[in-house]
């Protein structure tokens, strides 16, 4: 990325700058004269400076570019940070770098987690960890122990909603395909597709919200023609919903 100045019938706005792209030379942004650009290595760096000093090993999964590159979206996985939920059912912590280039987004944080045996993604909630730019490259102990408090705050709230769903059962399918119906978030194609996605699913305990879950994370991850961003926000739709089924039933 580079900066460059911007013009109007040939007049240079003082108070504002363009963000370009160096391999198009395309502009993606016009931003104000004090707008700092964080290049994606550069918060890359900053975030394993902090999880260096936590002793956290992670790699990168995927790298997305959303608009032509005004947001960028970096899915990471922690290697060793792993949760059994049954005998054969593995979820990966990952996470979810998200990185702005035109004044409007922000830099932040999401995790979730990575279902191994059908390789499904899912979110752990709606609230983000959001990273300021100004602190890029400053790591400090305050900042730190924040990340670590984030990080065990997350993974609490994901056992929690994890073991619950495993624990509650719906009494029958018409239930189910009530919850399915009452996605008014999703298209009828979508809905279809999560009913058998759901009678698909090999769980011991057929009628458990865990189960009706993973057919929702199935469909979003695998069969939705969508970017990252929007992926990412239809997981945040089934995280708010999912939690209204034990109120519900």
């Amino acid at each position: 990325m580079r900066e460059s100045s911007v013009k109007v019938e040939n007049k240079i706005i003082r108070d504002k700058k363009a963000i370009v792209r160096t391999d198009t030379d395309t502009c993606i942004g016009i931003v104000g004269k004090n707008y700092k650009v964080v290049e994606d290595k550069t918060l890359l760096k900053h975030f394993k400076s902090i999880t260096d000093d936590l002793g956290m090993d992670w790699k990168i999964k995927s790298f997305h570019e959303i608009r032509g590159g005004q947001k960028t979206i970096t899915n990471i996985e922690f290697s060793e940070l792993s949760k059994k939920v049954n005998k054969k059912d593995t979820l990966n912590l990952t996470g979810y770098i998200v990185n702005g280039y035109n004044g409007f987004s922000s830099a932040k944080l999401i995790l979730g987690f990575y279902r191994v045996v059908c390789k499904n993604g899912m979110t752990i909630d709606t609230k983000e960890l959001q990273i300021g730019y100004r602190h890029v490259g400053n790591v400090n102990e305050k900042l730190i122990e924040q990340f670590k408090m984030y990080i065990e705050n997350k993974v609490k709230k994901a056992t929690i909603l994890i073991t619950a769903m495993i624990n509650h059962r719906f009494k029958n399918i018409k239930q189910i395909e009530s919850v399915i119906d009452k996605s008014d978030w999703l298209g009828e194609k979508y809905k279809s597709q999560i009913y058998n996605a759901y009678k698909a699913e090999k769980l011991a305990q057929k009628l458990t919200f865990w189960r009706l879950f993973n057919a929702y994370t199935y469909v979003i991850t695998h069969n939705m023609k969508i970017n990252q961003e929007s992926r990412l926000n239809y997981y945040r739709h089934l995280n708010t919903e999912s939690k209204e089924w034990e109120t519900r039933f």
